[in-house]
């Protein structure tokens, strides 16, 4: 005997209740919603891209914002990949400003995630000259990531 597949989708949805129906009508709109929320992600910023990059090894983010007098105030965030050799405790790292500063900047530099000082060893308009140095010297290859934030304010009184 030959069945019609219509007819059993016709039986098993006259034998589901209205309750139900709303409820799978329900998930399938949540669902849908979680599809929408995917594509609302914001893509990574470049300060994550940069992260997850192992063949980044500087990143500078510059911007240029008002003071409450209106004048210009601006900065530049560096994240600078430093490789230490083993046996090695210290690293010079030279930041490029690119267009320079109009007037020396004020900077200042951390390390993240690892322990280590951070010398500043020369600013001028045109870049700035670190010393990352370590606690003890590298037993492996380390890369140790350097944030450096450098400010100019243009406020004829500072």
């Amino acid at each position: 005997m030959h069945t019609n597949p219509n007819s059993n989708a016709e039986q098993s949805w006259s034998d589901v209740s209205p309750a139900d129906i709303e409820a799978r009508l329900a998930s399938l709109g949540s669902s849908d919603q979680a599809t929408d929320s995917t594509a609302e992600v914001e893509p990574p910023s470049l300060a994550e891209q940069f992260l997850a990059d192992p063949t980044q090894v500087q990143l500078n983010l510059r911007s240029v914002e008002t003071d409450s007098e209106g004048q210009p105030v601006e900065t530049v965030t560096c994240l600078q990949r430093v490789k230490f050799a083993v046996g090695q405790k210290r690293e010079v790292v030279h930041l490029a400003f690119h267009p320079d500063f109009q007037k020396t900047p004020r900077v200042s530099a951390s390390t993240i995630e690892v322990e280590a000082r951070v010398r500043i060893t020369h600013v001028a308009q045109y870049g700035a000259r670190l010393e990352v140095i370590l606690p003890t010297p590298c037993e492996i290859f380390t890369e140790v990531m350097v944030e450096s934030i450098c400010v100019a304010d243009y406020n004829s009184h500072s």
